[in-house]
């Protein structure tokens, strides 16, 4: 998986260098409400943030331990909330919808808020509530 991880992080970064503003590496610490299953409560990723505007795309491991990567639109309401719209794979569809809400409690530290969307089954849609801390 880890393998999966770099080469796909060397891809993205070959392709996205040249057009990203900021890259931000860091961890998700996650839980999972409404479920009983061992979901992955530590998640690896990367973050690109586009020049002159609000796109956003990465890389990261999902709850499942699979490669998850993503498009989409950060929202930035005010310096301390924003949210995150965004397609990601890796979860039960080709590309699933995903929604984070943000509170950046510090420049490195944010608590987040992700409603269950996944559907991977009708009877798990857990939504996750955890932190992302930014390792640059």
């Amino acid at each position: 998986m880890l393998k999966k991880l770099l080469l796909s992080l060397a891809l993205t970064l070959a392709s996205l260098g040249a057009v990203a503003q900021t890259t931000t590496y860091g961890t998700m610490l996650t839980y999972h409400t409404n479920t009983d299953i061992n979901f992955n409560a530590v998640s690896p990723y990367i973050n690109y943030e586009f020049k002159d505007s609000d796109f956003i795309a990465g890389a990261y491991i999902n709850s499942y331990r699979r490669l998850g990567t993503y498009i989409g639109y950060r929202y930035q309401h005010n310096d301390r909330l924003s949210v995150d719209v965004v397609g990601v794979t890796g979860y039960h569809w080709a590309i699933s919808p995903l929604a984070r809400v943000n509170y950046h409690v510090t420049p490195k530290v944010t608590a987040f808020f992700v409603p269950g969307m996944d559907g991977y089954s009708p009877q798990i849609t857990p939504s996750v509530i955890g932190m992302d801390i930014k390792f640059n």
